[in-house]
Protein backbone atom coordinates (compact mmCIF):
# COMPACT_ATOMS: atom_id res chain seq x y z
CA UNK A 1 0.00 0.00 0.00
CA UNK A 2 1.50 3.38 -1.06
CA UNK A 3 0.98 5.82 1.75
CA UNK A 4 -0.58 9.29 0.88
CA UNK A 5 0.15 12.39 2.61
CA UNK A 6 -1.31 15.24 3.71
CA UNK A 7 0.36 18.36 5.30
CA UNK A 8 -2.56 20.42 5.01
CA UNK A 9 -6.75 20.10 6.30
CA UNK A 10 -9.53 18.99 3.95
CA UNK A 11 -12.77 17.65 3.53
CA UNK A 12 -12.20 15.12 1.35
CA UNK A 13 -15.07 14.23 -0.67
CA UNK A 14 -16.59 10.99 1.59
CA UNK A 15 -13.78 11.09 3.46
CA UNK A 16 -14.64 13.90 6.02
CA UNK A 17 -11.61 16.45 7.28
CA UNK A 18 -8.06 14.89 6.72
CA UNK A 19 -5.44 16.61 8.67
CA UNK A 20 -1.63 15.85 8.87
CA UNK A 21 1.27 13.98 7.86
CA UNK A 22 1.31 9.75 7.76
CA UNK A 23 -2.56 10.00 6.63
CA UNK A 24 -2.97 7.08 4.61
CA UNK A 25 -5.87 7.34 1.82
CA UNK A 26 -8.07 4.51 0.99
CA UNK A 27 -11.09 6.27 -1.64
CA UNK A 28 -13.82 3.33 -1.79
CA UNK A 29 -11.05 0.35 -1.46
CA UNK A 30 -8.70 2.15 -4.31
CA UNK A 31 -4.64 2.97 -3.38
CA UNK A 32 -3.10 5.99 -4.20
CA UNK A 33 -0.25 5.25 -6.57
CA UNK A 34 1.21 8.39 -5.62
CA UNK A 35 5.46 8.87 -5.07
CA UNK A 36 6.09 10.25 -1.65
CA UNK A 37 5.85 13.89 -1.21
CA UNK A 38 4.68 14.09 -4.82
CA UNK A 39 1.03 15.79 -5.88
CA UNK A 40 1.52 18.32 -3.54
CA UNK A 41 3.38 21.26 -4.69
CA UNK A 42 4.86 21.35 -1.37
CA UNK A 43 8.30 22.81 -3.12
CA UNK A 44 8.15 23.25 -6.46
CA UNK A 45 6.36 22.06 -9.86
CA UNK A 46 7.06 18.73 -9.95
CA UNK A 47 6.82 17.30 -13.29
CA UNK A 48 4.65 19.10 -14.35
CA UNK A 49 5.50 21.07 -17.57
CA UNK A 50 3.85 24.26 -19.81
CA UNK A 51 2.09 23.79 -22.77
CA UNK A 52 3.51 26.69 -25.31
CA UNK A 53 4.65 29.60 -23.80
CA UNK A 54 2.24 29.56 -20.83
CA UNK A 55 3.45 30.86 -17.86
CA UNK A 56 3.54 27.80 -15.12
CA UNK A 57 5.04 28.64 -11.33
CA UNK A 58 5.15 27.32 -8.07
CA UNK A 59 2.57 29.92 -5.96
CA UNK A 60 2.77 28.92 -1.89
CA UNK A 61 2.20 25.47 -2.56
CA UNK A 62 0.32 25.29 -5.04
CA UNK A 63 1.04 25.18 -8.81
CA UNK A 64 0.05 28.02 -10.40
CA UNK A 65 -0.72 28.18 -14.71
CA UNK A 66 -1.49 31.57 -16.19
CA UNK A 67 -2.78 31.09 -20.09
CA UNK A 68 -0.38 32.90 -22.59
CA UNK A 69 -1.12 30.96 -26.00
CA UNK A 70 -2.05 27.10 -25.59
CA UNK A 71 -5.31 25.78 -24.45
CA UNK A 72 -3.92 22.76 -22.80
CA UNK A 73 -2.24 24.85 -19.82
CA UNK A 74 0.28 22.59 -18.69
CA UNK A 75 0.75 18.53 -18.09
CA UNK A 76 2.06 15.69 -16.22
CA UNK A 77 2.69 12.28 -18.06
CA UNK A 78 0.98 9.60 -15.95
CA UNK A 79 3.81 6.96 -15.25
CA UNK A 80 6.82 5.74 -13.15
CA UNK A 81 9.32 8.43 -14.12
CA UNK A 82 7.19 11.48 -13.32
CA UNK A 83 5.00 11.40 -9.98
CA UNK A 84 3.80 8.00 -9.77
CA UNK A 85 4.43 4.50 -7.92
CA UNK A 86 4.45 2.17 -10.92
CA UNK A 87 3.24 2.78 -14.40
CA UNK A 88 -0.16 2.05 -15.10
CA UNK A 89 -1.66 -1.51 -16.19
CA UNK A 90 -3.42 -1.36 -19.67
CA UNK A 91 -7.00 -2.62 -19.03
CA UNK A 92 -6.98 -1.10 -15.53
CA UNK A 93 -9.48 1.27 -14.03
CA UNK A 94 -7.85 4.50 -12.38
CA UNK A 95 -9.39 7.88 -10.45
CA UNK A 96 -7.25 11.18 -10.43
CA UNK A 97 -8.77 13.42 -7.85
CA UNK A 98 -7.81 17.16 -7.97
CA UNK A 99 -8.41 19.79 -5.91
CA UNK A 100 -8.03 22.91 -7.75
CA UNK A 101 -9.96 26.20 -9.23
CA UNK A 102 -9.49 28.90 -11.62
CA UNK A 103 -10.04 32.63 -11.62
CA UNK A 104 -13.16 32.69 -14.15
CA UNK A 105 -15.22 29.87 -12.52
CA UNK A 106 -18.46 28.52 -14.83
CA UNK A 107 -17.31 26.25 -18.01
CA UNK A 108 -14.08 27.85 -18.22
CA UNK A 109 -11.30 25.60 -17.51
CA UNK A 110 -11.21 21.87 -16.68
CA UNK A 111 -8.92 18.95 -16.31
CA UNK A 112 -8.80 16.19 -18.81
CA UNK A 113 -6.29 12.60 -19.22
CA UNK A 114 -5.57 11.80 -22.61
CA UNK A 115 -3.82 9.88 -24.70
CA UNK A 116 -4.18 6.10 -26.62
CA UNK A 117 -8.02 6.84 -27.58
CA UNK A 118 -8.30 7.72 -23.81
CA UNK A 119 -10.68 11.30 -23.32
CA UNK A 120 -11.52 11.91 -20.15
CA UNK A 121 -12.68 15.26 -17.92
CA UNK A 122 -13.19 16.71 -14.60
CA UNK A 123 -15.88 18.59 -14.09
CA UNK A 124 -16.08 22.40 -15.00
CA UNK A 125 -13.42 24.36 -11.99
CA UNK A 126 -14.99 26.89 -9.96
CA UNK A 127 -12.91 30.31 -8.10
CA UNK A 128 -12.94 28.39 -4.72
CA UNK A 129 -11.01 25.34 -4.30
CA UNK A 130 -12.97 22.17 -5.07
CA UNK A 131 -12.35 18.65 -5.67
CA UNK A 132 -12.57 17.24 -9.07
CA UNK A 133 -12.22 13.56 -10.14
CA UNK A 134 -11.66 11.91 -13.44
CA UNK A 135 -11.91 7.99 -14.32
CA UNK A 136 -11.11 6.30 -17.13
CA UNK A 137 -9.46 3.26 -18.08
CA UNK A 138 -5.57 2.64 -19.53
CA UNK A 139 -4.70 2.32 -22.77
CA UNK A 140 -0.99 2.53 -22.28
CA UNK A 141 1.38 1.72 -19.54
CA UNK A 142 3.26 4.77 -19.54
CA UNK A 143 1.94 7.31 -22.06
CA UNK A 144 -1.05 8.91 -20.75
CA UNK A 145 -0.87 12.47 -19.60
CA UNK A 146 -3.04 14.97 -17.54
CA UNK A 147 -3.58 18.64 -18.52
CA UNK A 148 -5.94 21.55 -18.62
CA UNK A 149 -8.23 21.90 -21.10
CA UNK A 150 -9.81 25.11 -22.44
CA UNK A 151 -7.50 27.10 -21.38
CA UNK A 152 -8.12 30.75 -22.76
CA UNK A 153 -7.12 34.95 -22.39
CA UNK A 154 -7.15 35.91 -18.62
CA UNK A 155 -7.67 32.33 -17.73
CA UNK A 156 -5.35 31.38 -14.33
CA UNK A 157 -5.91 27.83 -12.87
CA UNK A 158 -4.00 26.99 -9.56
CA UNK A 159 -3.95 22.94 -8.71
CA UNK A 160 -3.65 22.55 -4.78
CA UNK A 161 -3.12 18.87 -4.76
CA UNK A 162 -4.01 15.77 -6.75
CA UNK A 163 -3.52 11.65 -6.49
CA UNK A 164 -3.90 8.59 -8.61
CA UNK A 165 -5.47 5.96 -7.27
CA UNK A 166 -6.28 1.98 -8.83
Amino acid sequence: MTMYQSEKNYDMPGLGLMKGIGVSVNVGGLVSIMDSGKGKFDVDTESWIAWGTNLMVWDAGTLKVTYVDDIKGAYVTLNLLTELTENLVVGEDYKIKIRAKDNVGGNATRLYVGGYGVNAYSDWLTTAYTWVEIDFTAANASGHTMRHDSMAAGNIVWIDEWAIYK
